[in-house]
């Protein structure tokens, strides 16, 4: 029987599920290339900060370097982009004075391409920002849908007095007799009741 409560808990847990999809569509964007990719030590030969625009008209800033590494055989020197993209220049600005301070970085080579490279991964988007935003929020909704598939529910009638009460009741507001002992019985809609004789009694 679908009731009310047991639609909305279906659509909590739909969006629920659509928010840790991103969460882990997200987190493994930024992991994948630390797990599937050939790592190389590059020879930092030195940084550039650069920008790109938005679709609606602000600057994103991240940090280019040029490193000269080995991976598949091949010495390749190539420009490599950090994962840090931000609105915010001093942030942008921060990495790269970090970046250039070092004479040797990880960088990750794309298997389909070795000339392709990315460097200092953003590890820490994956506890700020908008991941654990969305997979709290996820938490949230499974939670919600579990409490309205409990309490969003049609009405029973108790066993003992036939009075309508909410299903998650323990006790009967009316009799005080303990649900647990004794299963209600659902609310029906029926018409004026006939005894089985067919008489009506007075």
């Amino acid at each position: 029987m679908k009731t009310p409560g047991r639609i909305a808990a279906l659509v909590c847990w739909a969006l629920a599920f659509i928010c840790v999809t991103s969460v882990f569509w997200q987190a493994f964007g930024i992991v994948r290339p630390a797990l599937f990719w050939e790592s190389a030590s590059a020879q930092m030969q030195g940084t550039r900060l650069s920008f790109t625009h938005t679709g609606d008209a602000h600057l994103v800033f991240y940090v280019e370097a040029k490193v000269r590494y080995s991976c598949k055989g091949q010495t390749l020197e190539t420009i490599g982009a950090s994962d840090l993209h931000t609105l915010e220049f001093s942030e942008a600005r921060r990495l790269q004075r970090a970046i250039a301070k070092e004479s040797q970085i990880r960088v990750y080579c794309s298997p389909d391409d070795p000339s392709k490279v990315r460097l200092a991964l953003d590890y820490p988007r994956l506890y700020t920002g908008w991941i654990p935003s969305l997979f709290a929020g996820a938490i949230l909704l499974v939670g919600a849908g579990f409490w309205l598939r409990r309490t969003w529910l049609p009405p029973v009638r108790c066993g003992r007095c036939n009075m309508p009460i909410k299903r998650h009741y323990n006790y009967c507001p009316h009799c005080r007799v303990s649900l647990r002992q004794s299963v209600p019985a659902p609310v029906t809609e029926t018409a004026h009741q006939i005894p089985h004789d067919g008489l009506a009694q007075s």
